[in-house]
């Protein structure tokens, strides 16, 4: 029987897969990397109880705290960058301009 904590990650694991499409350029793109970032930035805030990083920290201390860091943080800052460009250039993607200066 799979483990119920991998089945919960299956959906960011295929959002962020569908997130290589963002090279398309395509709207609706950025719209599910933002709510996949979003929720995942948040999940460690809201999804994971004060009780597991105290857990964590006693049995491996510090650097046990680095995987959840980086990817729940990750996505955070990710769509923290997501959502100053979409209010700099009022736009989903930014514009892309070909030559010239």
């Amino acid at each position: 029987m799979p483990d119920m904590l991998f089945l919960g990650g299956l959906p960011w694991l295929a959002g962020n897969a569908l997130g290589v499409l963002a090279l398309s350029g395509w709207r609706w793109v950025f719209w599910l990397a933002l709510a996949v970032n979003l929720s995942q930035g948040m999940g460690i805030v809201f999804a994971i109880p004060p009780e597991v990083f105290q857990a964590v920290l006693e049995v491996h201390g510090p650097l046990g705290l680095l995987p959840i860091l980086v990817t729940d943080g990750g996505a955070l800052l990710l769509a923290g960058a997501m959502v100053v460009s979409l209010a700099v250039y009022r736009s989903p993607w930014a514009l892309r301009r070909s030559g010239g200066a």
